[in-house]
């Protein structure tokens, strides 16, 4: 059985990647202990299974299942800490995975410590706006999408926390994904130091899958999804799966084609300076209750001055002339002929080749290890 069972719950987009793929590549050097790290690449089907969405009705269905999957690699472990690992527990009750916990694995309940890391206000609607232009096309701006954030309340993060505070209480640690908080400037280096109590581990972080995208490979991406949304026989279900599924397996191959120092996705002023208005308070409490200082209002107050002064196009034809874009749409329908003959052949194609690289990876970090 572990010593200790460690729980980090994401939030998206702050480094989860990067830090799954060194547990899972075993890419760290611990001068004393051991980890124990019982998942494929990351733990998303176990939080999956406590979602109340409908569309994860049939994850519940496994929740038992899985819990005790885990658990039994988690005791058969003599390991010092055991890391669960899925950032989408964002989206995840604190009070249900308090009772799986319970439940579940109630060998733990006294051994247990949880983390969580969060983006500033302005950060997160910029890298969400980035994630849905790269699985969806995206709405039509990026102040859409803050005013759909602030409405569901899932950019005021106070409440949120204070949540998992009262769930777990001081088992649950969150800390500010800002790259001078953070232990070498690295999150990867940062939950190790949490995990360990050592800030002095070595980790090993190759360049991982979710890295961003230029403006213009954005925009690619944008007319590509448009063009599908057209085919007759992607239907909106299947639509949003491979959609999603081709923004998130092609960004990397367009990313490892990059030039050197790409027009990237910037805010503008003026909705820096709306964030800053809507999300002061919450950012306020925030940094009262969980942080010392104040650097989630600090760069919540930075942000306008670091804005562009107007809107960049999101018009793909701004950015492609007529010929490019004919063969971007060519493209486009290639691919969704083939994908609608045969989906799920796709979704299994995409998944194989995303495990392929994970374990290329993995090859890289150990050898990086024995250097």
């Amino acid at each position: 059985m572990v010593k200790e069972l460690v729980i980090h719950l994401g939030d998206c987009k702050t480094g989860s990647t990067a830090i799954q793929t060194c547990l899972m590549g075993k890419g760290y050097e611990l001068p004393k202990g051991s980890i124990h790290y019982p998942a494929r690449f990351n733990h998303i089907p176990l939080a999956h299974s406590l979602s109340d969405q409908k569309m994860m009705a049939a994850d519940r269905e496994q929740m038992e299942d899985r819990f005790l999957q885990v658990a039994a690699a988690l005791d058969d472990s003599d390991a010092d800490w055991g890391i669960i690992s899925a950032e989408v527990f964002e989206f995840i009750s604190p009070f249900r995975l308090r009772d799986a916990l319970k439940r579940f694995m109630p060998q733990y309940e006294d051994r247990t410590r949880l983390i969580s890391y969060v983006r500033p206000h302005h950060s997160k609607v910029l890298s969400a706006f980035a994630e849905q232009l790269k699985k969806t096309g995206g709405p039509k701006n990026m102040g859409i999408l803050f005013d759909r954030r602030v409405a569901n309340g899932s950019l005021l993060y106070h409440k949120r926390f204070s949540q998992w505070r009262e769930a777990f209480g001081p088992a649950f640690t969150l800390r500010p994904f800002i790259r001078e908080q953070l232990v070498s400037g690295d999150v990867v280096a940062d939950f190790f130091a949490f995990v360990t109590g050592d800030d002095t581990i070595k980790t090993y972080t190759p360049e991982h899958s979710n890295s961003s995208l230029s403006m213009r490979n954005l925009m690619m991406l944008k007319a590509v999804h448009a063009r599908m949304a057209e085919h007759p026989e992607l239907n909106d279900v299947l639509l949003k799966r491979v959609q999603d599924d081709l923004g998130w397996h092609i960004a990397p191959y367009l990313s490892a084609n990059e030039p050197a120092k790409p027009v990237r996705l910037q805010m503008h002023r003026g909705l820096a300076q709306k964030i800053r208005k809507e999300c002061g308070e919450d950012a306020r409490l925030l940094d009262a209750d969980f942080f010392e200082g104040t650097p989630m209002t600090e760069a919540l107050d930075e942000a306008p001055a670091q804005a562009l002064e107007k809107p960049q196009s999101l018009r793909p034809a701004d950015y492609f002339d007529p010929a490019e874009l004919g063969i971007i749409r060519g493209w486009a329908d290639f691919m969704s002929n083939i994908i609608a003959l045969e989906p799920e052949h796709f979704f299994w194609a995409v998944r194989r080749d995303a495990e392929e690289k994970v374990s290329a990876l993995a090859s890289q970090i150990g050898a990086a290890t024995k250097e």
